[in-house]
């Protein structure tokens, strides 16, 4: 019975994964299309070079770290419940993650190049918001993904200790394949957001610049230099952002420092 149920929640997580995973490979796809759209006159064929062959590294290096994680072994040998299935998700997981890093890197490169940038001030400070806004649907996409992986993975940690009694698969393996997803989507995250912040700064020091302190007047300036910084975003930090976009991170440091302890 204990087979079956922790079987019944396994095969309903990999379905919702599943599910999701497909919904997020369509919104992904458009938001990156639509990033790629905006490029003026046309995407930079060496950027899209340098995107392409980043993101294959960047799979193929966590795919390789991920299969040299120990999973569950019974008297020192591995044991792999529904392998086949589990490759087949695998490759299909590395189909979906492909446009969002993608989305991520144009992000970068349209906020670092500055011939992107030749529009009227409106437009500029418009595009500006759009990145920025761009930017946390991905990581919100990429956080509710990586949540649904970690849960997956802890469910399928549970099924082979069930149908395995004498089974040891360590509770920290779990845990590291999710901090190992997190510290990459944090990479790429962290490079957009650094490109968006120093574009965000450009326009400020353009648009509503520092004033002299020797001014008779500072508060008006330093007050539009601040109303304009909240416009823009630029008043917030990238670790409170992806914080927020990926809330699984802070209980997954716990669980695992938890695990490292004394007990």
């Amino acid at each position: 019975m204990a087979n079956r149920a922790a079987l019944q929640l396994w095969a309903g997580l990999i379905g919702l994964l599943g599910g999701y995973g497909l919904a997020a490979l369509v919104v992904m796809t458009r938001w990156s299309w639509q990033l790629l759209r905006t490029f003026r006159p046309k995407i930079p064929w060496k950027s899209a070079a340098r995107w392409f062959l980043a993101t294959c590294l960047t799979v193929v290096m966590v795919a390789l770290i991920s299969v040299g994680i120990p999973a569950g072994t019974v008297n020192g040998h591995p044991v792999h419940p529904f392998s086949h299935q589990i490759t087949g998700l695998t490759l299909a997981g590395i189909v979906v993650v492909i446009p969002g890093l993608i989305g991520f890197l144009a992000l970068r490169s349209l906020a670092r190049i500055d011939s992107q940038w030749k529009e009227e001030p409106q437009c500029q400070l418009l595009l500006a918001v759009w990145l920025r806004r761009t930017l946390r649907r991905l990581l919100g996409t990429f956080g509710v993904l990586l949540t649904l992986y970690v849960v997956t993975t802890a469910s399928r940690r549970q099924l082979i200790l069930t149908f395995y009694p004498r089974a040891v698969y360590p509770q920290d393996y779990a845990l590291l394949q999710g901090l190992l997803f997190a510290a990459v989507l944090a990479l790429f995250h962290v490079s957009a957001t650094m490109a968006i912040n120093w574009r965000c700064k450009r326009l400020l020091d353009g648009y509503a610049p520092i004033p002299s302190p020797r001014a008779d007047d500072i508060s008006t300036p330093l007050r539009r230099r601040q109303d304009l910084a909240v416009f823009l975003g630029a008043d917030s930090s990238w670790q409170q952002t992806f914080q927020n976009g990926v809330f699984v991170l802070a209980p997954l440091l716990t669980a695992l420092i938890g695990t490292a302890l004394p007990k």
